[in-house]
Protein backbone atom coordinates (compact mmCIF):
# COMPACT_ATOMS: atom_id res chain seq x y z
CA UNK A 1 0.00 0.00 0.00
CA UNK A 2 1.10 3.51 -0.95
CA UNK A 3 2.12 6.12 1.58
CA UNK A 4 -0.66 8.46 2.26
CA UNK A 5 0.16 12.01 4.10
CA UNK A 6 -2.81 14.32 5.26
CA UNK A 7 -2.85 17.67 3.66
CA UNK A 8 -2.14 20.51 5.88
CA UNK A 9 -2.96 24.07 5.50
CA UNK A 10 0.28 25.46 6.94
CA UNK A 11 1.68 23.83 3.91
CA UNK A 12 -0.41 26.14 1.40
CA UNK A 13 0.72 29.28 -0.82
CA UNK A 14 -2.03 31.74 -1.76
CA UNK A 15 -1.36 32.44 -5.73
CA UNK A 16 -3.22 35.34 -7.05
CA UNK A 17 -2.77 35.57 -10.92
CA UNK A 18 0.42 33.95 -10.72
CA UNK A 19 1.62 35.90 -7.94
CA UNK A 20 1.91 34.57 -4.60
CA UNK A 21 0.66 36.76 -2.12
CA UNK A 22 0.61 35.20 1.53
CA UNK A 23 1.03 31.95 3.42
CA UNK A 24 -1.96 30.28 3.94
CA UNK A 25 -3.22 29.55 7.49
CA UNK A 26 -6.95 28.83 7.34
CA UNK A 27 -8.89 28.32 4.05
CA UNK A 28 -12.59 27.61 3.53
CA UNK A 29 -13.48 26.59 -0.13
CA UNK A 30 -16.98 26.54 -0.16
CA UNK A 31 -19.74 25.65 -2.78
CA UNK A 32 -23.27 26.28 -1.76
CA UNK A 33 -26.12 25.36 -4.02
CA UNK A 34 -29.55 26.93 -4.73
CA UNK A 35 -32.41 25.32 -4.30
CA UNK A 36 -36.38 26.37 -4.58
CA UNK A 37 -39.03 24.78 -2.88
CA UNK A 38 -41.95 23.94 -5.45
CA UNK A 39 -44.99 25.29 -3.09
CA UNK A 40 -49.13 24.22 -4.03
CA UNK A 41 -51.48 26.44 -2.06
CA UNK A 42 -53.17 24.34 0.09
CA UNK A 43 -50.28 22.21 1.41
CA UNK A 44 -47.98 22.70 3.88
CA UNK A 45 -45.28 20.18 2.50
CA UNK A 46 -43.28 21.02 -0.70
CA UNK A 47 -43.79 19.31 -3.71
CA UNK A 48 -40.51 19.04 -4.91
CA UNK A 49 -36.56 20.56 -4.33
CA UNK A 50 -35.31 22.06 -7.39
CA UNK A 51 -31.42 23.27 -7.80
CA UNK A 52 -31.60 26.94 -9.31
CA UNK A 53 -28.30 27.47 -8.96
CA UNK A 54 -24.61 26.61 -7.18
CA UNK A 55 -22.01 29.19 -5.81
CA UNK A 56 -18.11 29.20 -5.26
CA UNK A 57 -16.79 31.12 -2.30
CA UNK A 58 -12.94 30.96 -1.57
CA UNK A 59 -12.03 32.29 2.29
CA UNK A 60 -8.31 32.79 2.52
CA UNK A 61 -6.77 33.81 6.27
CA UNK A 62 -2.81 34.50 5.01
CA UNK A 63 -0.18 35.77 6.86
CA UNK A 64 1.51 38.59 5.32
CA UNK A 65 4.89 37.84 3.89
CA UNK A 66 6.47 41.83 4.53
CA UNK A 67 7.08 43.73 0.91
CA UNK A 68 4.40 41.35 -0.40
CA UNK A 69 0.98 42.56 0.54
CA UNK A 70 -2.08 41.87 -1.44
CA UNK A 71 -2.14 45.54 -2.42
CA UNK A 72 0.44 44.48 -5.01
CA UNK A 73 -1.27 41.87 -6.53
CA UNK A 74 -3.73 44.45 -8.29
CA UNK A 75 -6.76 43.29 -5.97
CA UNK A 76 -8.37 46.25 -4.52
CA UNK A 77 -9.50 49.11 -7.31
CA UNK A 78 -9.25 52.49 -6.11
CA UNK A 79 -12.40 54.22 -8.44
CA UNK A 80 -15.64 52.88 -8.39
CA UNK A 81 -15.43 52.88 -12.47
CA UNK A 82 -11.72 50.71 -11.97
CA UNK A 83 -14.26 48.20 -9.49
CA UNK A 84 -16.76 47.51 -12.02
CA UNK A 85 -14.34 47.21 -15.04
CA UNK A 86 -11.48 45.09 -13.23
CA UNK A 87 -10.93 41.66 -14.49
CA UNK A 88 -11.71 38.89 -12.52
CA UNK A 89 -8.78 36.88 -10.44
CA UNK A 90 -7.49 33.19 -10.34
CA UNK A 91 -6.24 31.66 -7.97
CA UNK A 92 -4.26 28.54 -6.56
CA UNK A 93 -3.60 27.17 -3.32
CA UNK A 94 0.12 25.09 -3.43
CA UNK A 95 1.37 22.76 -1.06
CA UNK A 96 4.96 23.94 -1.20
CA UNK A 97 5.75 20.43 1.21
CA UNK A 98 4.31 18.44 -2.48
CA UNK A 99 5.01 21.16 -4.77
CA UNK A 100 2.23 21.20 -6.25
CA UNK A 101 -0.79 22.88 -7.15
CA UNK A 102 -3.71 22.03 -4.79
CA UNK A 103 -7.18 23.75 -5.63
CA UNK A 104 -7.43 26.23 -8.18
CA UNK A 105 -10.35 28.87 -8.10
CA UNK A 106 -11.36 31.02 -11.74
CA UNK A 107 -13.41 34.14 -11.93
CA UNK A 108 -12.93 35.32 -8.38
CA UNK A 109 -14.16 38.55 -7.04
CA UNK A 110 -12.97 40.33 -4.01
CA UNK A 111 -16.40 40.41 -1.25
CA UNK A 112 -14.25 40.78 1.85
CA UNK A 113 -11.05 42.15 3.37
CA UNK A 114 -9.94 42.05 7.08
CA UNK A 115 -6.35 42.97 8.24
CA UNK A 116 -5.88 41.12 12.03
CA UNK A 117 -2.43 43.11 14.24
CA UNK A 118 -1.65 41.22 17.39
CA UNK A 119 0.75 42.42 20.05
CA UNK A 120 2.50 38.91 20.00
CA UNK A 121 1.34 37.36 16.73
CA UNK A 122 1.95 38.04 13.00
CA UNK A 123 -0.33 40.14 10.64
CA UNK A 124 -2.81 37.75 9.06
CA UNK A 125 -5.15 39.02 6.24
CA UNK A 126 -8.61 37.31 5.60
CA UNK A 127 -9.87 37.62 1.94
CA UNK A 128 -12.95 36.70 0.54
CA UNK A 129 -14.05 35.91 -3.24
CA UNK A 130 -16.63 34.87 -4.85
CA UNK A 131 -16.35 33.07 -8.30
CA UNK A 132 -17.40 30.81 -11.25
CA UNK A 133 -15.24 27.46 -10.42
CA UNK A 134 -13.08 26.24 -7.84
CA UNK A 135 -11.92 22.38 -8.64
CA UNK A 136 -9.49 20.14 -6.45
CA UNK A 137 -6.67 19.70 -8.72
CA UNK A 138 -5.36 16.15 -8.65
CA UNK A 139 -1.56 15.67 -8.93
CA UNK A 140 0.31 12.72 -10.97
CA UNK A 141 1.58 9.43 -9.33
Amino acid sequence: MAARNAIQGARMTLILNGQEVGWATGVNLRRPHQNFAVEVLGDADPQEIVPVGRRYMLDCQTVQIYGEALEASGLFADTTADLITQPAFSAQLFDQVGDVVMYEAEGLRLSDNTIQLGARDVARENVSFEGTRIRRVTPAT
